[in-house]
Formats: structure tokens, C-alpha cells, sequence
């Protein structure tokens, strides 16, 4: 179970913290179906991730520090992990089946009978997400570089609202739990207020037809800056300083005509187009982008 839960954390903190990646790809098909890949660079925390592994005790067993060992002992790697063939192997050395572990695990984290409903529904739905999602990672020990991605494969992107939805909804229940076992105020509720914010404030994008649309608007931070100079709301605006966040949207089709209401679109390739965008932009209730591509669609 020690291993199942470290690979839960590991994927759902990657896939928290690509929620604000910096280089997002997406690939639609004609029938507005798709994959999503979010991309971060990590390479300011390999040094002490490496010391970390490097500092194992002499004769010591861990599972799930070898199994990590083992995904970084290339000096050069560019791959693709599938997180069903990691939960099998967390599986097999429970000599249990994967289901079997989550029921486990869901029996452990919902130990009374009062659970909503809908926070069984998002913890399903989450695991759910979990077995189809795949990790990249890309190591370059002499350069210092590591980027780590999540991809997952979509039906229609609403798909993925909805589950944003179920990750902060799962999240913020745990930490509530967690506050009120240990008698303490949820203090961090102002960032599950953003969070849920970002959530509903996720881009909408559109397969039509022959045309392809996204909106975004501007997600409020506002109450988060209250907190002054050591909030969290200050802290996020630090990180993200200067830089651009990119989007590149991979079309079905030749591109014919953009309407856009900004000029930070560029048409890269036929069928490619890149969005580029201040990241602090997008933490500005005040700023919103439309976006409007016809394409040549196949299947019409």
C-alpha cells in the first residue's frame, strides 16, 4: 500500500503542479477528440532530488525509493511511463490485484458511512484518471535538466474540466478531514478558493465543424493578495515573474482563416498554431482572449 499511495501522491502532485506548466500542448482529431500534454520544468529541484536518492542508507530496503532510483539511473533519458504499468508493479508487490489496492485505499481514506456521494464519485473518477494518464520525463544529468509531463487522452475537453473539478473537490474534503481531526482551522482554504477558481475558469476549446474556438478569461486572485507581502497570492506572483506561458493547439485540418482578439496567436505550420501569453496575464480578472480558426475538417 506504502507504494500505491507514493505513486498517487507523485502523480497527483505532478498533475497539481502542471496545472500551472508553462508549455501546454494540445492534438485535436476532426470529432473534437484529443490529447493533452502539460509540461513543467523541474530543473531547479533535481539537485536535491538526486541527493535525496543518493543519500539511501547502506543495506536499507525501500521499494519505492529503488523503483524512483531506477526511473533516474540514466544519465540522458527522454521517456514515456504509463502509470498502469507503475500501479501494477505497486500491485504486485502487495501480491494484490490493482483494484483491490484502491478499494483499500478508498476504505482507509472513507472510513465513515457520512461521505458525500460526490466526493466518492471524484475519488473514483480521479483513479479513473490516474490508470489512463502517462508521465514523461526528460532527464539530462550533465545539462541539469528535467522536465516532467503529464499526457492524457480525452474524448471531448470537457472532460478535463470535469475532472479539474474532482481533483479539488477530493483535495479540499481530505484537507477539511485533516483539519478537523486535528482540531486545527483549514487555513489554506483561500488557495482551494483560487484553485476552484482556475478550475472554473479553465479555457474552453471547441471542435465545430470546420472551426475551432477557445475563450479564456482572467482568473482573480485578488482575495489571495489580501494576505500582504508573505501571502500566497504575493508568493505566486513572484514565481511566476516575467515569464510566458505557450499553448500550442495541433489542428485536424489546414488552417484557412484566425480571428483573434489579441495578437499573441502565431500560425507555425499548417495545421499548428501557438498562443503565447504573459503568465501573470492570466491571473488578471481583467484580461480575456477569444480565439476563432477555421480549418479545412476531413471528416465533413
Amino acid at each position: 500500500m506504502r507504494i500505491l499511495k507514493t505513486l498517487i501522491i507523485v502523480t497527483l502532485s505532478v498533475t497539481l503542479w502542471n496545472c500551472t506548466g508553462t508549455n501546454d500542448e494540445l492534438w485535436f482529431n476532426a470529432d473534437g477528440s484529443g490529447t493533452y500534454q502539460s509540461n513543467s520544468d523541474m530543473s531547479q529541484v533535481l539537485p536535491f532530488l538526486l541527493m535525496a536518492m543518493e543519500s539511501e542508507k547502506e543495506g536499507e530496503e525501500d521499494a519505492e525509493l529503488e523503483m524512483f532510483k531506477s526511473l533516474f539511473s540514466g544519465e540522458k533519458i527522454d521517456t514515456i511511463f504509463p502509470m498502469k504499468t507503475l500501479l501494477d508493479f505497486a500491485a504486485r508487490e502487495e501480491e494484490k490485484s490493482v483494484d483491490e489496492l484502491f478499494e483499500e485505499l478508498e476504505n482507509e481514506m472513507f472510513s465513515t458511512e457520512d461521505v458525500p456521494d460526490s466526493i466518492r464519485s471524484s475519488f473514483a473518477n480521479v483513479f479513473d484518471f490516474i490508470r489512463a494518464l502517462k508521465l514523461r520525463i526528460q532527464l539530462d544529468k550533465e545539462e541539469r535538466v528535467f522536465n516532467i509531463g503529464t499526457i492524457y487522452d480525452f474524448s471531448e475537453f470537457g472532460q478535463m474540466k470535469k475532472l479539474a473539478g474532482d481533483f479539488v473537490r477530493l483535495s479540499r474534503y481530505a484537507g477539511e478531514q485533516e483539519a478537523e481531526k486535528d482540531g486545527v482551522d483549514f487555513s489554506p482554504m483561500q488557495a482551494f478558493d483560487m484553485i476552484q477558481s482556475s478550475v472554473s475558469n479553465m479555457p474552453d476549446y471547441v471542435i465545430d465543424g470546420n472551426y475551432f474556438r477557445y475563450k479564456f478569461k482572467g482568473i482573480d486572485m485578488s482575495s489571495l493578495m489580501e494576505d500582504g507581502p508573505d501571502g500566497i497570492g504575493s508568493m505566486m506572483s513572484q514565481f511566476m515573474g516575467a515569464e510566458d506561458y505557450s499553448l500550442t493547439i495541433h489542428l485536424p485540418g489546414k488552417i484557412k482563416n484566425i480571428k483573434a482578439s489579441n495578437d499573441s496567436v502565431e500560425k507555425i505550420d499548417k495545421k499548428t498554431i501557438v498562443i503565447k501569453t504573459p503568465l501573470k496575464e492570466l491571473y488578471n480578472a481583467d484580461y480575456s482572449f477569444d480565439l476563432e480558426v477555421k480549418f479545412k475538417n476531413k471528416k465533413r
